[in-house]
């Protein structure tokens, strides 16, 4: 599951709205950081790496060209099976059903949250 919350970390910074991350979009672009989203991407479109690296680009131009190279929906369907992996080890784990309850719902909120 902790995979699954920094990869929609990922997203949001790409993808969200500031107003609800409370931090400006693109960040991890104009930083330089390495996500799972931009390694992806970069082994699918070369020019990501100079959208990355190059000065003078935008988070826009980055946003894009992920987009252009279907990683973002490839990120997404990654988390999905990250979390029936969670899903199905908190039900079998040896726990009463009040915990795995619990467990499932914040599993969900972790991988799913808009912010």
């Amino acid at each position: 599951m902790g995979e699954a919350f920094q990869l929609r970390d990922d997203l949001l910074d790409a993808f969200g709205d500031s107003a609800d991350t409370g931090k400006p979009a693109g960040l991890d672009f104009a930083q330089h950081k390495m996500t799972l989203l931009l390694g992806w991407a970069m082994q699918r479109d070369d020019r990501i790496h100079s959208l990355i690296t190059e000065p003078g680009h935008t988070p826009d131009e980055v946003r894009r060209r992920l987009v252009d190279t279907g990683v973002p929906g490839d990120v997404e369907r990654h988390i999905a099976g990250l979390v029936e992996r969670g899903c199905k080890a908190i039900a079998d784990a040896p726990i009463g059903p009040a915990w795995r309850d619990d467990l499932k719902d914040l599993a969900m909120r972790v991988a799913y949250r808009n912010a």
